[in-house]
């Protein structure tokens, strides 16, 4: 299973989380012991792909998403799709994301927990 980081330009686990999920332009993927499995490029409906981004990670073999927030919409469709999300602070590395996944610091986000100013 692989862990799912919005990020807004290419590179590793030092790169921020970026503070949108679904248009967010890269999505970095870890495997479980924090080694990078895969770089995205962000190709779903906000990139004029067919696939919504949950759709577009899940195909990717995604079963966590650690972002700083995420529109009730996206919340639904990662719950739908059996993938669990988790909020991290703004400012956090994905390094940093990654450790606090590990160490249960991460709220697990549920259904209602989405941004509202989020229409994703």
């Amino acid at each position: 299973m692989k862990i799912a980081f919005p990020i807004e330009k290419e590179g590793g686990t030092e790169q921020k989380v970026s503070l949108h999920f679904g248009p967010s332009p890269y999505f970095l993927l870890l495997g479980g012991n924090g080694e990078v499995a895969s770089l995205l490029k962000n190709t779903s409906a906000h990139f004029g792909g067919g696939k919504m981004p949950p759709e577009f990670l899940k195909e990717n073999g995604v079963g966590k998403v650690v972002c700083c927030d995420m529109g009730p919409k996206a919340v639904e469709m990662c719950a739908e799709l059996g993938i669990e999300v988790y909020f991290v602070s703004e400012g956090a590395s994905v390094g940093e994301a990654f450790t606090f996944l590990g160490q249960g610091k991460l709220r697990k986000v549920g259904l209602g927990d989405g941004c509202e100013s989020h229409q994703e």
